[in-house]
């Protein structure tokens, strides 16, 4: 009964249905929680009545529910203390109490694996006994008014992942070294991923152990916590005055770099291309220096980076063309000279970029490009060794030109002599262009008699051709494939004309009012691509990925029938369970990637599959999910 409005006090009445589960999240209930509940419902296991405006106080009776598991209460207007029956079931699991008002912090803990007290009014220490649940995966405590030292028997917490700490006003016991030392003791804590402190009056210098932290930590957040002294990790706004240590690059699975708003000085190491699942990448208003390495452009996965208000010079790497990914670009108010790379001005079309190109460039006073870029027009400088130049090219050009023409005429002489020679050689290895009517004749008209196999795909003949050779003819069945009717292609140019089709793509008969398919229509139509599928995946000895299939990339002929289109992305596998991996990645609504951040700078994260993609795995599998994402889509769209 979730998700519903259903006002009013939660009915007594529902204690009489001795169910295993009770979900009445988001249903606007006022009131409090009726006590005959907690004599009655002795086999409830789950209780969840998150966001409501319940209030009035927990009542000590909820330890009478024996068996309970999983209990949710955040986001209600309860006040009063939280019962430390609450903290002695022996089956709890995961608790939520967050986003209520007043609740006490005196809790002795057991057993738990998560437990949410955020945004509780909280006051108070953390105390020792939270360090008792050796089974805690999540410590929730951040926005609260907990007080005093972060103890260092958080240390028995060594399966902890996720510790948030945020918006409270703890400190550390620095001593006279002023180092941080209960981050020392969260070292043993070897699967911790998330460290949240923001926004405590921490005051103090890191440890040098740090560096051991868990392999798998992706991000500490600490800004405004007064820290200062040497860098060992990831911080903001804070008072860190060193250089970035070389063993911070060896992060490569590092997700969120953001060491903005310190005084960190030194050059930015070449070594920052084994940063390559970063995301974001933010070091604005530091004291960096030297050029921006080459080797940026490597960080194919980056969405943004800034590094503005340092001291950067040199010219923009044009390796930057590389990062396919870019959504958000500031090099501004740097010393940075020379001319914007043409190779960037294809970023003018992304996301953020767009909204961000006129203030990217701002503030390097000899760097030059297009006006757009609110910087120096280049100026084409002309001087008489530039002239001189240009006489000495034309001279070139001149004895190249008649050397050509001479190499020329002594070739078309000797392959005068040798021409029947060569074609006596080479004549089995060219190509032979043979009509449609050459093959008909070759098999008998495709006859049944020559039939060699028969498959999804189509048919294979034999066939007798007019000089006396046997081959075999493969006739593919491609009835709702793409067909391509030529190439064109030389040393600047590449083209390919296509079939047209009349009626345009999928997606504009799904998203446009102006167009209608009734459900027959779209179940032929997903049975066409099903079948195209079926021939790409099993119709050949290596199967072809098609990588991008959705509703753009199918497209309608006047027989309302699908052709699959686009293989631009497509991608040869060695079998069913093989993996193949790809630096090249579809559309994220309709790809399966593994993992993701979620960051502000990704945009059309869409619907995700937690087993292909964004570790660039390429297997059937994936257009099968996009298939099945696509199906979805097709039959919930009116």
């Amino acid at each position: 009964m979730s998700k519903n409005l259903l006002p009013g006090n939660i009915p007594e009445e529902i204690s009489h249905l001795h169910r295993l589960r009770i979900d009445l999240t988001w249903k606007n209930f006022t009131g409090e929680v009726p006590k005959s509940w907690f004599s009655s419902l002795h086999r409830l296991e789950v209780l969840f009545l998150y966001e409501n405006k319940l209030n009035g106080v927990i009542p000590n009776e909820i330890g009478n529910l024996g068996k309970l598991k999983d209990l949710r209460l955040q986001n209600n207007r309860s006040n009063g203390h939280i019962p430390a029956v609450i903290f002695n079931m022996s089956l709890l699991e995961f608790v939520s109490v967050r986003n209520n008002r007043n609740l006490p912090t005196t809790y002795n803990l057991p057993n738990f694996e998560e437990l949410y007290l955020g945004n509780n009014n909280l006051k108070g220490q953390i105390l020792d006994s939270v360090s008792n649940s050796s089974k805690l995966t999540t410590l929730e405590l951040g926005f609260n008014q907990l007080s005093g030292l972060i103890p260092k028997s958080l240390s028995n917490l060594n399966r902890l992942w996720i510790f948030n700490l945020n918006g409270n006003n703890l400190t550390s016991d620095a001593g006279s070294s002023r180092e941080l030392s209960f981050l020392a003791s969260l070292m043993n804590c070897r699967y911790s991923q998330e460290l949240l402190l923001s926004n405590n009056p921490l005051d103090g210098t890191f440890p040098p152990p740090i560096g051991n932290f868990s392999t798998s930590l992706r991000y500490i957040i600490a800004d405004n916590c007064k820290i200062n002294g040497s860098i060992p990790t990831l911080l903001s706004s804070n008072k860190l005055n060193s250089n970035i240590p070389e063993g911070l690059w060896s992060h490569g699975d590092l997700l969120w770099l953001d060491l903005s708003s310190n005084s960190l000085s030194g050059s930015l190491s070449p070594n920052i291309e084994n940063l390559h699942a970063a995301v974001v990448i933010d070091l604005l208003g530091n004291l960096f220096s030297g050029s921006i390495p080459r080797s940026i452009g490597d960080l194919e996965s980056l969405t943004g980076i800034s590094l503005a208000n340092n001291r950067f010079h040199g010219s923009i790497p044009k390796t930057m063309s590389n990062m396919l990914s870019f959504e958000s670009l500031d090099l501004s108010r740097n010393n940075l000279s020379g001319v914007i790379p043409k190779s960037l001005e294809t970023f003018m079309y992304l996301t953020y970029f767009n909204k961000l190109h006129i203030s990217s460039f701002i503030m390097n006073k000899d760097l030059c490009g297009a006006p757009r870029f609110n910087v120096l027009p280049c100026r084409i400088k002309s001087s008489k060794r530039s002239k001189l130049l240009v006489v000495l090219v034309s001279l070139g050009a001149v004895v190249v030109t008649i050397a050509t023409v001479v190499v020329l005429v002594l070739m078309k002489f000797i392959k005068k002599n040798q021409t029947q020679n060569l074609l006596d050689v080479f004549t089995p290895l060219r190509q032979r262009r043979i009509s449609y009517y050459e093959l008909q004749q070759a098999t008998d008209g495709y006859d049944e008699s020559i039939l060699l196999g028969t498959r999804d795909y189509g048919t294979v003949h034999k066939g007798l051709l007019r000089d006396g050779s046997i081959v075999a003819v493969k006739v593919f069945n491609l009835q709702k494939s793409y067909k391509v009717i030529c190439s064109c292609s030389n040393n600047s140019f590449k083209a390919l004309a296509l079939e047209y089709i009349s009626k345009g793509s999928l997606a504009s008969w799904l998203y446009s009012y102006n167009y209608f398919l009734d459900i027959m229509q779209r179940l032929d139509i997903m049975i066409d691509v099903a079948s195209v599928l079926e021939y790409l995946h099993h119709g050949y000895s290596m199967p072809v990925i098609h990588c991008d299939l959705m509703p753009s990339n199918v497209l309608i002929d006047e027989d309302t029938i699908a052709h699959v289109s686009d293989f631009g992305m497509a991608k040869l596998s060695a079998g069913e369970d093989s993996i193949t991996h790809t630096r090249t990645l579809a559309i994220l609504g309709y790809m399966a990637p593994k993992t993701w951040p979620l960051f502000p700078y990704i945009s059309n994260i869409g619907n995700i599959c937690l087993e292909y993609g964004m570790e660039a795995i390429v297997s059937p599998k994936c257009d099968v999910y996009s298939y099945e994402i696509m199906l979805v889509d097709v039959f919930k769209r009116t």
